[in-house]
């Protein structure tokens, strides 16, 4: 499913690119964002295919400088360096310099005319289906949302992630990070579903990291920790070690 991010002040703007995104893209997940702490946010936690960045506020005819700024900090990060980037403005003649200096691949003019910019929508769509094709999986860094502060943490650090009614708990090896459940969910999305396996309904274990299984209690490979799970998630546990040798 390619992922689209948003970034516009103007909420029915947004949901105009928003409504017409969706008619583009069969298969898409849409993250409208209305600032820029927002849009960081959402751009560290989620593999984006496309983002669309207003650069002009509405109240002023200038660029907006941390709409600019979100643009450089996408460049300078190599998850993001060749993600399709559309900028909307009202400053039409600064066009080339935004192209030339950030690595823009379209512009679209502010008030939106999308019939008429299809062509360069669909041309981006086509750059961004191309990079999520490309995308290859690599363990990277999760960036958890931990009250008022991020926390990073390497996924192939986390050998078990703990579900309860409002949060949830990365258990990694030197460290604990307690995750709002509705930022934790949009994390869970981008964990390997090859390593990270659900079972019951609390818990999520990264499976490259289980020692062995025996009865309803898993032992991870380091320091000998040990929790327990229910039968049922014992159970489809052990199909997914089998292949691995684990079981005592």
């Amino acid at each position: 499913m390619m992922k689209v991010l948003i970034y516009e002040k103007n909420e029915k703007e947004a949901g105009v690119f928003e409504a017409f995104i969706r008619k583009r893209i069969k298969r898409s997940e849409v993250y409208k964002c209305y600032n820029v702490k927002d849009a960081l946010y959402i751009s560290m936690m989620v593999d984006v295919d496309l983002f669309i960045i207003n650069a002009c506020p509405e109240a002023e005819n200038r660029y907006d400088p941390l709409g600019l700024k979100f643009i450089e900090y996408i460049r300078k990060h190599e998850s993001t360096k060749f993600t399709p980037v559309i900028v909307t403005s009202k400053l039409y003649d600064d066009y080339n310099s935004v192209i030339k200096e950030l690595c823009c691949n379209a512009y679209i003019e502010k008030p939106f005319d999308l019939e008429s910019n299809e062509e360069t929508i669909d041309y981006c769509i086509k750059l961004a289906e191309h990079v999520y094709e490309k995308r290859k999986y690599s363990p990277g860094l999760l960036f958890l949302k931990d009250k008022d502060a991020i926390r990073v943490i390497n996924e192939k650090d986390v050998f078990w992630v703990e579900k309860h009614t409002h949060d949830f708990i990365f258990h990694g090896w030197h460290e604990e990070i307690e995750v709002d459940r509705r930022a934790a969910d949009i994390v869970i999305k981008k964990l390997d579903k090859r390593r990270f396996i659900t079972v019951g309904r609390s818990d999520i274990i990264n499976i490259d990291h289980v020692e062995y299984i025996k009865g309803s209690t898993v032992t991870f490979d380091r320091g000998h920790i040990s929790i327990s799970i229910g039968k049922g998630a014992a159970s489809k546990l052990r199909f997914y070690l089998d292949e691995k040798k684990m079981i005592h």
